[in-house]
């Protein structure tokens, strides 16, 4: 708990690390990342922190939530208050956890707010505007106010409460256009009088009606921009953390490609699966999966070049899926079956509970292996993966403990699926897919165990799914993976 509040920085870093929860026993083992990390290294400390020290059951949702609402209450407290035009995304981004912070833990008692620990972030390497604040600035200039009163109020108020109870550094330090002052909301006009420095190009809301020609993707493609010393780990790491760049247009139009690009990337990043020129000729999308994502502000020139590639992928695949381009659509679509995975649609798992919510996960599996034996299937490879098209049930849907793994029978070289053993698949992915079609797509990715993958936070990140045991019957397609053997070859999705 927290005690008297520090007067120093040092004092609130020593208090810090010496706090106790109320939910869990002994101190916080996540070491503190120091005062100024990067905005990754802040947001992963912070968020296991908010709910070591303040749990809550829907943490996910909660957070989620709350994130947006901070988004959006600093950009429209920088535009009325501070006429902001734009920001770095460090100073925005600062400022939108600091309230974030001070939000969560604003129900608390005075007493146990725990003091905001960072100090104002240093300007990071390849770092140019925010992205976030300048979409959220366009909004405001169409449709006016972002947040409500009541909610602007709320947002005031913590932040009243923050200053009041953690007393941050007071030393001088050196000041620059782009670092914000101890303690308050960046002052932008450093920024915004700097008419010299360009903004992000917006795309247009409409895409064009004819096929865009693909750019060529060597510039950032991963396989080659990343040099021999850079090792599988970068690699792998790159591919998870950084999710698929949106374009700023209604996002039911682009969130089911960029699930499935996400999930692409995971099942690469898991497999060390390098693709191949024959599929990837077929299908762009295999190969704009392999593309770096970040830095996410870069200058003009990169800018369009990035926003360019993104509408000739969606282009090309609307000319061979659908005009809407929904998970579901792309997912199930020929030519994925065709480039992505081997005998698909015969061997999507089928787990409906909607009129069964007593229906297990490895009972659903075992019906599934029964079925192929009456059509005598035959796997020409052992699959990597597993895919499950989940219906949970309106008002019992499982909960996320009865999701995480399944047996399932796997071939033996070219033998029947039947005549194979039985091997233990986990899961890896979750896409929640749209009830309906101006909604959008949303995913998880995860480890081993059900342990969510940390990825940047930005506007243009696939938003996390909602909880998977939410009430009133949703569709999922869970993805399950079983470990690749030492030495092996690359595999497939069943």
């Amino acid at each position: 708990m927290a005690s008297k509040q520090p007067s120093t920085y040092d004092d609130i870093v020593k208090q810090h690390v010496a706090l106790t929860s109320r939910f869990f026993l002994g101190k916080f083992e996540k070491e503190f990342p120091g005062p100024q990390p990067s905005l990754m290294q802040r947001r992963q400390y912070m968020y296991a922190f908010c709910n070591w020290y303040r749990c809550r059951k829907e943490f996910e949702a909660e957070k989620d939530e709350l994130h947006a609402t901070a988004q959006r209450t600093i950009a429209q407290r920088l535009i009325e208050k501070h006429q902001t035009k734009r920001i770095p995304t460090s100073s925005f981004e600062w400022n939108v956890d600091r309230l974030f912070w001070a939000s969560w833990f604003g129900v608390l008692p005075e007493e146990e707010i725990p003091p905001w620990p960072f100090k104002s972030p240093k300007v990071e390497e390849g770092e140019g505007l925010s992205a976030a604040f300048a979409s959220l600035k366009s909004e405001y200039d169409l449709n006016g106010p972002l947040i409500g009163k009541e909610e602007e109020e709320n947002a005031a108020e913590a932040l009243k409460r923050a200053r009041e109870t953690a007393a941050l550094q007071k030393a001088k330090e050196s000041s620059s256009p782009t670092a914000p002052a101890h303690g308050n909301i960046v002052t932008p006009m450093s920024v915004s009088g700097q008419e010299n420095i360009p903004s992000h190009p917006r795309p247009n809301a409409e895409l064009p009606h004819t096929p865009a020609q693909l750019p060529i993707m060597d510039r950032e493609d991963l396989r080659k921009t990343l040099s021999f010393t850079q090792t599988k780990l970068e690699l792998s790491y790159r591919l998870r953390a950084h999710p698929s760049l949106n374009l700023d247009i209604p996002s039911f139009e682009t969130s089911g490609v960029d699930c499935l690009v996400n999930l692409i990337r995971h099942t690469n990043a898991l497999f060390n699966n390098k693709s191949s020129e024959q599929r990837e000729e077929g299908n762009a999308l295999l190969t704009y999966a392999w593309q770096a994502f970040f830095p996410r502000e870069v200058d003009e020139e990169l800018t369009s070049h990035r926003i360019a590639l993104k509408r000739g992928v969606l282009e090309h695949l609307k000319d061979r899926i659908s005009g809407t381009l929904t998970f579901e659509d792309c997912c199930n679509s020929d030519l994925m079956n065709k480039t992505l995975r081997q005998r698909a649609i015969a061997s999507l798992i089928e787990y409906d509970c909607r009129q069964n919510p007593n229906l297990s996960l490895q009972r659903a599996a075992d019906q599934h292996c029964a079925l192929q034996k009456t059509k005598d299937f035959l796997v020409l490879k052992e699959p990597d993966f597993a895919r499950v098209l989940y219906h949970s049930h309106a008002e019992n849907p499982k909960p996320f403990s009865d999701l995480l793994e399944f047996d399932l029978v796997v071939p033996d070289e070219r033998a029947a699926v039947y005549n194979g053993s039985s091997c233990p698949f986990s899961l890896i992915s979750v896409v929640r897919m749209r009830d309906t079609i101006h909604e959008r797509d949303y995913m998880r990715i995860y480890d081993d165990g059900g342990i969510p993958v940390m990825q940047i936070e930005s506007a243009t990140q696939t938003p996390p799914i909602h909880s998977l045991s939410s009430k009133g019957g949703h569709s999922y397609l869970l993805v399950f993976g079983m470990g690749p053997e030492e030495g092996g070859n690359a595999k497939e999705f069943l």
